[in-house]
């Protein structure tokens, strides 16, 4: 049986933002507790020019794991998209200060 998650992840690889989003939408209520589908949520909204609705993404994403490098990544990424270029470095140095590697 295929997941929401899963499936959401196959059409987020192959460039289907939009039905992305909506099986990550329903992937984020059968994992409340997981960062991973809001996350990629927030990136389908970056990759949209959704860039506010992804901004609301990633930051609940952060709520559920402060300690994740993709959400702190996609908040950055949204923040500049909006001009906040400040506060998107803010997050970008976050995220490298969790992984420098990544």
């Amino acid at each position: 049986m295929t997941t929401h998650y899963h499936k959401a992840t196959v059409l987020y690889d192959l460039g289907r933002y939009e039905e992305a989003l909506s099986e990550f939408n329903i992937a984020r209520t059968e994992m409340v507790d997981d960062e991973r589908p809001v996350q990629w949520a927030a990136f389908c909204c970056y990759f949209m020019h959704k860039y506010r609705q992804g901004l609301v993404l990633a930051k609940e994403a952060l709520t559920l794991n402060p300690e994740s490098v993709q959400s702190h990544q996609v908040h950055g990424l949204c923040l500049t998209a909006l001009g906040k270029e400040k506060q998107a470095q803010q997050a970008f140095e976050k995220a490298l200060e969790i992984d420098p590697e990544n």
